[in-house]
């Protein structure tokens, strides 16, 4: 899931964890939020500094692919 979820980052780099979940088919009930947060840990992913709006009515930290997570999806596909 969370390679899946890195490569929606890819597609469009400026996401919340809902948007990108929803962008690659996930439901919350599967835990991709859970994901969104490892991939940030990991540092393939960084807060934009901007929130947007969810559906829960909240607002959501808005991620960005890092230059990290580019490397860790070129090395995926043996692209160093």
């Amino acid at each position: 899931m969370m390679r899946v979820l890195l490569w929606g980052f890819a597609d469009d780099q400026d996401m919340t964890a809902e948007e990108v979940a929803d962008a690659c088919g996930y439901t919350a009930a599967q835990g991709a939020w859970k994901r969104v947060s490892d991939l940030a840990t990991q540092g393939l992913i960084a807060d934009t500094g901007t929130r947007r709006l969810g559906r829960s009515g909240r607002y959501q930290i808005v991620w960005r692919i890092t230059d990290a997570g580019w490397m860790a999806l070129a090395l995926a596909h043996g692209k160093p």
